[in-house]
């Protein structure tokens, strides 16, 4: 297996240039012959979001974000990238860092950090990984 690794110049807040530049550097590992491009922590929305993650619109818009860019990958690359979702189980805004796994036009997702801040500190997170064949979609 042949895996790329993205280093990128990302914007907090720029869901739009962001990924495109996400994009770029699948077309560009995929031109390479890697079959599975790794983003940075947070590739979509930009690191550290802070307060943006209090806006429901904002994460909102980073799942439309991920959809698009989910249906522009190339069909022969598996990319690992970072965003978040929002925590059914708050009240609040707070949200859950997750691994997305963009495939074959959908978003599924394979591991979530389960602690309500973003980004976790190493002493609290928790991940939860689904069985393989378990794939959500959203």
């Amino acid at each position: 297996m042949k895996l790329a690794i993205a280093q990128l110049n990302l914007v907090i807040g720029d869901l739009t240039g962001n990924a495109a530049q996400i994009l770029t550097a699948t077309q560009q590992a995929a031109a390479q012959g890697a079959q599975l491009l790794l983003t940075p922590e947070l590739s979509l929305c930009g690191y550290p979001p802070r307060d943006l993650l209090m806006n429901p619109g904002f994460v909102e818009a980073m799942a439309d974000t991920l959809r698009q860019l989910a249906e522009d990958l190339p069909a022969n690359l598996t990319v690992l990238a970072g965003t978040v979702v929002p925590n059914p189980r708050s009240t609040s805004a707070a949200s859950h860092c997750i691994t997305a796994l963009p495939c074959s036009g959908k978003v599924k997702w394979n591991s979530i950090f389960t602690n309500a801040c973003c980004p976790p500190t190493t002493s609290s997170m928790k991940t939860a990984t689904l069985s393989p064949g378990s794939n959500r979609t959203f």
